[in-house]
């Protein structure tokens, strides 16, 4: 096993030419020479979904690779599970979920959930905000973007499907229930919790079927929901039911007092944004999601850039990387809604991933619920 560089800083970057990894003098070092859509971190271990050329793994930090077999689908996810990390589940697309027990190197087909009853209409809809009412799919089928193995409840896996809902096996695959979150079926990320194996944290967006395969409309329903019965039910965590945004990718920091910290993208279907500027905003939830607060400021309170990724810093409680799909790349002391610029990509950012904060789901506490 070759070992790492010692000036190499935590931070890995995907991108659609590579995995990349930043070198602390301003600059980034290429780890590995393939599209990244996903990254998972367990210890010194990085495993990246590839999309067509399947799932890479590297037990060094990424020095050398281990390249799986073409899975015959996309690629789009991936997960190490927390109390054994030579078990691994891929995402895919169209929407499916690949399974390794030997730390990558050989996957099974766990279940293609286009075999499940009543996902003949998953697909994802075309990103047009010009129509902002009705959308048609892009023909490329669902994507389960999101997979997390649950860390206090060995057998779940769940599993976010874009346009779908939330996909769950309580028994390692095989039997498997479909879920909306509230009335979306439209899930982005999740996150679970170790201390109650009953709570669910999901970011959705605005996605909603027609009675016409293919065809979606768009609600103004959107925001962070949670559920304590193991997904049965959702609540809108979000303060305010008027302003519910498009919530995408989320964190959520392994350390007390285990902040939340999402991206919003921008809101060009909500009715207090009518002329349809784009507004992402970066929030966070410092008490289990009872409250949530921006932590932009100055330029960044209106930015005109989408967030494609945001990470945990390693190295200091709340505060959190995170990225822009034009390539731009930000440190956030989210306490002083600070904002440092790292050296950036010429490329869109599609994932990030920091060692020592491993992608094992974290999120709010048992003690820290949201009453109803």
């Amino acid at each position: 096993m070759t070992t790492p560089r010692k000036d190499l800083l935590p931070l890995f970057v995907g991108t659609g030419s590579g995995l990349f990894r930043t070198d602390g003098r301003g600059g980034h070092v290429r780890t590995l020479d393939a599209p990244i859509f996903g990254i998972a971190v367990a210890g010194r271990r990085i495993a990246c979904a590839t999309g067509a050329r399947g799932i890479a793994v590297s037990a060094d930090e990424g020095t050398s690779w281990n390249l799986g077999a073409d899975l015959g689908y996309e690629a789009v996810s991936v997960a190490f599970d927390p109390a054994n990390h030579d078990n691994l589940v891929a995402g895919a697309r169209p929407a499916a979920i690949f399974a390794s027990a030997d730390g990558g190197g050989n996957w099974r087909l766990l279940k293609d959930f286009r075999d499940l009853p009543g996902t003949a209409h998953w697909e994802i809809p075309e990103l047009d905000p010009t129509k902002k009412v009705t959308s048609v799919a892009t023909g490329g089928g669902a994507a389960a973007w999101a997979v997390r193995f649950d860390p206090a409840r060995p057998g779940r896996i769940v599993v976010g499907v874009e346009v779908g809902g939330l996909v769950i096996t309580e028994n390692g695959g095989r039997d498997w229930r479909i879920t909306e979150v509230g009335d979306s079926p439209d899930p982005h990320d999740i996150l679970l919790c170790p201390g109650d194996p009953d709570t669910i944290v999901v970011s959705t967006g605005y996605s909603r079927f027609t009675d016409k395969v293919g065809v979606f409309r768009y609600s103004p329903t959107g925001g962070v929901y949670v559920s304590h019965d193991a997904g049965r039910s959702f609540r809108n965590m979000w303060e305010n039911p008027d302003d519910p945004q498009y919530t995408r990718l989320m964190c959520c920091d392994p350390r007390p007092p285990y902040a939340m910290t999402v991206c919003i993208r921008s809101s060009y279907v909500q009715p207090n944004n009518p002329s349809g500027e784009r507004r992402a905003d970066l929030r966070q939830s410092a008490d289990g999601g009872r409250t949530w607060r921006s932590v932009a400021s100055g330029t960044f309170a209106s930015f005109s850039e989408e967030y494609s990724a945001v990470v945990p810093d390693p190295e200091n409680a709340g505060d959190v990387y995170v990225s822009t799909e034009k390539g731009r790349l930000f440190r956030v002391d989210a306490a002083g809604r600070e904002w440092r610029e790292l050296p950036g990509f010429g490329e869109r950012i599609n994932c990030l991933a920091a060692l020592g904060c491993d992608t094992a789901p974290m999120a709010i506490q048992a003690e820290s619920k949201v009453s109803a």
